[in-house]
């Protein structure tokens, strides 16, 4: 990861599959509603799918205080009239700041985290969605999985 004179942190990774996951976003999320980034990073991919998923509204969101100024950095530069300022969220917690907040969540999306985190970041995630989204809410994983021996990029689980 390297960052720029800003706030603004890079990692190449997001430019190479930020429109391949794009793709199915726009396929498996619901119409509408808001939509919570678990991890959101750098804030690169919340730049590029905000604009692109509107009227859908993106909250990102990551425990990681220079993350949350990358973010920023990035909303900066970028702006979406459907971007949100990023939440302090560290899915281990029992009570998430969206909850707090009374937010309405439809989907939650989550990118390479969970296949390089603490099991216990899993189990706060799975927590989290099931205290969070609706009976027909979309929770959408992507990483490095392996299914029947082959290896899987995607992973959705729930869809409408």
């Amino acid at each position: 990861m390297t960052s720029f004179s800003d706030a603004r942190q890079y990692a190449p990774a997001t430019e190479r599959n930020r429109s391949f996951i794009l793709e199915v976003l726009q396929r498996v999320l619901p119409p509408t509603g808001n939509i919570l980034e678990i991890a959101s990073g750098t804030g690169e991919h919340s730049v590029f799918f905000s604009p692109h998923l509107q009227p859908r509204q993106w909250f990102p969101s990551d425990p990681n205080p220079m993350l949350r100024d990358s973010i920023v950095a990035w909303q900066q530069h970028s702006p979406s009239d459907n971007l949100h300022s990023p939440l302090d969220i560290d899915v281990r917690e029992s009570v998430w700041a969206v909850e707090k907040e009374g937010t309405e969540i439809a989907a939650i999306v989550n990118i390479n985290m969970i296949h390089i985190s603490p099991w216990s970041t899993c189990l706060g995630l799975m927590a989290g969605a099931g205290r969070l989204l609706p009976k027909d809410g979309v929770l959408y994983l992507y990483g490095p999985y392996k299914q029947g021996g082959a290896i899987n990029s995607i992973k959705i689980i729930g869809q409408n």
